[in-house]
């Protein structure tokens, strides 16, 4: 098709498999629509040439139903092209965001979908796109949530944000990694009361600017688990300049519950800010808070801005 219409919604169109085929091809300012029917570009063995539906510089393509088959089903990175249903096997090339429908025989990047879209991978083993944006990446890769992020990340990963993030469940940063958080101008809220970033026997690095605050105070965005005597730097937390953490406490120096591991935590603030507030009951807060059971605390301020509606620093236990 050239300079015309071409509106598929039934029957077949097949190609055979020889190198350079297509089934279809859409010359520029040339304008082809699918809503049903087959497309087929027969395989040949290991050959890739050989194309269902191809798209020219300045062709319109829309695909909304029938079935798209060949070992590169489309190849349209030039075209101006929407595919909002149908059925896909076969390579899919195609300019950013022109996906927001349909099922494929492969998972789709990222930059195939359009605004609002996401890819799935869906439970009888096809793909597809659903609605939904991501609030994270690691290692390239985007999660919808602050805790799948968190869950992929493996040891010396960072985990940077692409959005502001809503966090439900405590995140557990522990077993000996080293983790940043880089909050990339974003701001995590803590919207379940009770839950915060918990490290242990782990290095928990957080980068700005960025706030990390709860939305009903009661503990502390972050808090700091001790290990067994004789621990060094056990538990080791980094806040860079530009960050704000916000809670009933900033942040919290404590114990690792139920046992007497109170040693070994390092607490490092370069330029950021620690921020105690009231918590639900009216309580004051204060934007340091270090336990009185802890033993051996080491606490670096350096440029810090710590408050607190209460004391800004409640010091009760050993640290230097």
């Amino acid at each position: 098709a050239k300079g015309g219409t071409v509106i598929v919604t039934g029957g077949t169109v097949k190609a055979d498999g020889k190198r350079g085929n297509r089934a279809v091809n859409v010359a520029g300012n040339a304008t082809f629509t699918m809503t049903g029917g087959e497309i087929i570009a027969e395989p040949n063995g290991s050959e890739t040439f050989i194309i269902a539906v191809a798209g020219a510089y300045n062709s319109l393509i829309d695909i909304s139903g029938g079935t798209v088959s060949g070992p590169e089903a489309i190849s349209a990175g030039n075209s101006a092209i929407s595919v909002t249903g149908g059925s896909f096997a076969g390579k899919i090339t195609v300019k950013k965001g022109a996906v927001s429908g349909g099922t494929f025989d492969r998972a789709l990047p990222e930059t195939a979908c359009a605004d609002g879209f996401i890819p799935e991978a869906k439970a009888d083993g096809t793909y597809g796109v659903k609605e939904g944006s991501y609030v994270a990446r690691v290692n390239g890769v985007g999660y919808e949530t602050l805790e799948a992020a968190f869950a992929a990340a493996g040891d010396g990963d960072t985990v940077t944000l692409i959005a502001n993030s809503d966090m439900t469940s405590t995140i557990r940063i522990e077993d000996g990694r080293k983790i940043t958080l880089a909050l990339n101008g974003f701001d995590v809220t803590i919207t379940e009361t009770g839950k915060y970033f918990r490290v242990c026997n782990a290095v928990f690095t957080v980068t700005g600017n960025g706030t990390i605050r709860e939305q009903n105070p009661y503990f502390a965005p972050i808090i700091l688990k001790g290990g067994p005597e004789g621990s060094a730097d056990y538990t080791v937390v980094n806040i860079g300049a530009g960050v704000v953490l916000e809670g009933w406490a900033g942040i919290m120096v404590d114990q690792t519950s139920g046992t007497a591991d109170n040693y070994g935590m390092t607490l490092n603030v370069d330029g950021a800010t620690l921020r105690g507030v009231d918590d639900t009951d009216g309580a004051h807060g204060s934007g340091l808070y270090v336990n009185g059971v802890v033993c051996d605390a080491k606490i670096t301020l350096t440029d810090a801005t710590v408050t607190g509606t209460g004391t800004a620093m409640y010091l009760a236990g050993y640290a230097e």
